[in-house]
């Protein structure tokens, strides 16, 4: 790592890009106390090679050093708003015992001619304007790879302490390309002789000018009645209006579609449930059917639930609509024991055992539907169980 100063001349640059380079609240701050600022711009960089002066423990070496697009980039990263501008170089890179005559406002890294250049934009104070101040050098801290002879690579940049301005003929620019740029005074000369002579200004560039100039704001200048009359207004409002018309109307096309796509689909799961009912309804004979013999149904409970049938319905299909069958039987003999206990019936406990069921010889026991009763009338409670006990 060395300590290096790269001189630079300067030349003519437009004010509106000098103006595009300081932002706008530095020009404002300035301005509160110095109401004619000078800013000059000077080209501190480019790509090439710069015969910079290299500080050693003996005093100065003059070496080539190469600078290639990515440092000259890295060089317009490393220059910092506020850095001191100081009247020529001093023994060291120390700042003690030196002329601050001004600071960086403003940077930028664009193309000049072929070449990519770092631009420093700088605030010279009032009690400095009058020095010929026409060459810039910065003071920087610079990392290179040596090379044969004199041709050194810059490699990496630390940091710029400071930058030395001062005139041409008496200091050298390290880049031989490296011109003054441009320089500012009052930001306008025609808008300062205006003033100075009461004269209107003529032209728009002479109004933003001086509007540029004093920092103003649109609504500086104009009320809010003025702004939200004028044309310009208008026209947003009138486009934001229609925009937000068509979104509407777009929505409510939107709304249509979904109410009527949510009818057709509703319509459309209703006609499918029904088939599936009149599907399953013809079903329901022959699940019936089997199930009596499964569950060895006696007449009576066949009777209840072959009367209860019509109130099954299901879409299901397969083995979920005779889940669903089961369910229902489960239910109606549920009821069925419950409409007999209502009616003071006595339900017999089935016999689950494969064996063939006793004969009923006996006269004076009823078989299960109530076919033999024996020698009982079926209007005496013994013989019928179908009448409560007294």
């Amino acid at each position: 790592m060395s300590r290096q100063y790269i001189t630079a001349k300067i030349q003519n640059l437009a004010k509106k890009d000098i103006l595009e380079m300081i932002p706008q609240d530095t020009i404002t701050r300035i301005k509160q106390t110095d109401p004619k600022p000078e800013f000059k711009v000077f080209c501190v960089g480019h790509e090439g090679t710069a015969q910079a002066s290299e500080l050693t423990m003996g005093g100065k070496v003059v070496k080539a050093y190469r600078y290639v697009k990515e440092m000259i980039l890295k060089l317009g990263e490393k220059l910092q708003y506020g850095t001191i501008a100081f009247n020529k170089h001093g023994v060291t890179n120390e700042h003690d015992g030196r002329d601050k005559i001004g600071e960086l406002v403003g940077k930028s890294v664009k193309m000049i001619g072929d070449k990519l250049s770092t631009l420093a934009a700088i605030y010279v104070y009032p009690e400095f304007r009058k020095l010929n101040l026409n060459v810039a050098s910065i003071e920087a801290e610079v990392a290179y790879t040596p090379g044969d002879g004199n041709d050194n690579d810059v490699v990496g940049i630390d940091k710029i302490t400071g930058i030395a301005l001062g005139q041409s003929g008496v200091d050298q620019p390290a880049f031989p390309g490296a011109t003054l740029l441009g320089v500012l005074q009052n930001f306008s000369k025609e808008t300062q002789h205006n003033r100075e002579t009461g004269e209107t200004m003529k032209t728009k560039d002479e109004v933003k000018d001086a509007i540029r100039e004093l920092g103003l704001k649109v609504t500086d200048i104009f009320t809010e009645t003025e702004i939200t009359s004028s044309e310009p207004a208008k026209k947003a409002k009138q486009t934001e209006y229609e925009h937000a018309k068509r979104v509407e109307e777009a929505l409510g096309k939107e709304r249509e579609n979904v109410i009527t796509l949510t009818k057709e689909r509703d319509d459309a799961i209703g006609k499918v449930k029904t088939l599936n009912e009149r599907v399953s309804s013809t079903q329901v004979g022959t699940l019936f059917a089997a199930e009596v013999a499964t569950r060895k149904l006696d007449d009576k409970e066949k009777a209840f639930i072959s009367k209860n049938l019509k109130g099954f319905k299901s879409d299901k299909e397969g083995d979920e609509l005779k889940n669903e069958f089961n369910k229902f039987l489960d239910s109606q003999l549920t009821e069925y024991v419950e409409t007999a206990k209502l009616l003071g019936v006595e339900i017999k406990k089935k016999d689950d055992s494969n064996a063939p069921a006793p004969a009923n010889n006996d006269p004076n026991v009823p078989s299960a539907d109530g076919q033999n009763t024996g020698n009982k009338p079926l209007d005496d409670p013994a013989a019928n169980d179908f009448i409560p006990k007294p």
